[in-house]
């Protein structure tokens, strides 16, 4: 889905090539969302802040520009039959970039609902949604509620990849301090944070669309019927 950029704040040596405003996102990815500044950029670039506003308009403009570019190739939503493979797919799609780019949630987070490309991703999801006899509440709501989970759970994996293992294990001992009687729960929760995010998060998603099966689905006794 992504390609890696070069590691570090510069770029690799040789000509510099022709700005663009794609070039300039690929560089902010490069550098990083948490570490962006325009004097980063144009330091990898090897380029002027004039050359830079050429193409974009501040700082807030260069992460808008690498945002929208993963965005961009993200594979977008599968608006089949099965709603459950719809929001499981978006949801993991979601996971897979909020986890690879860490600060990306967070600048998602600070761009207005107009300009912000995944928050454009999750109306197609909702009208589909509808169109396999979902009432529209119903709809916006399972759509909404494994949006924030994915969103709570990436931001939480990049924190605990940043801790690092030893100061994760010393967290779960400081939270679990029985070493007998919750000695499966440290064993659980080091393997959740550390050792294997995903399948924790795989697990997590099942149950919140499990949750959708039985309270919101077309069918259900749950299912709000107002505006059906």
């Amino acid at each position: 889905m992504t390609t890696s950029p070069p590691e570090g704040g510069r770029r690799r040596p040789g000509p510099a090539p022709r700005l663009s405003r794609d070039l300039i996102a690929e560089a902010v990815l490069g550098v990083g969302f948490e570490e962006v500044t325009v004097t980063a950029v144009a330091q990898r670039l090897s380029a002027t802040h004039a050359a830079l506003y050429r193409h974009v308009t501040d700082r807030d403009d260069l992460v808008r520009a690498a945002v929208e570019r993963v965005a961009d190739r993200a594979p977008q939503p599968e608006l089949g039959p099965d709603w459950e493979q719809l929001l499981r797919g978006e949801a993991w799609v979601r996971w897979r970039i909020f986890t690879e780019y860490p600060g990306i949630r967070q600048a998602v987070a600070g761009l207005s609902w107009s300009t912000d490309p995944f928050g454009a991703r999750s109306l197609p999801v909702v009208r589909h949604l509808i169109s396999l006899g979902f009432p529209a509440e119903a709809a916006l709501l399972a759509t909404d509620v494994v949006i924030d989970m994915v969103d709570e759970s990436a931001v939480t994996a990049v924190d605990t990849r940043r801790l690092g293992p030893a100061a994760v294990g010393q967290r779960i001992q400081d939270s679990f301090p029985d070493p007998e009687l919750d000695a499966d729960l440290r064993r659980i929760a080091f393997q959740a944070m550390v050792e294997d995010q995903d399948v924790w998060f795989g697990n997590k998603l099942d149950v919140v669309l499990a949750g959708i099966r039985v309270t919101l689905a077309p069918g259900t006794a749950g299912t709000p019927t107002g505006d059906a």
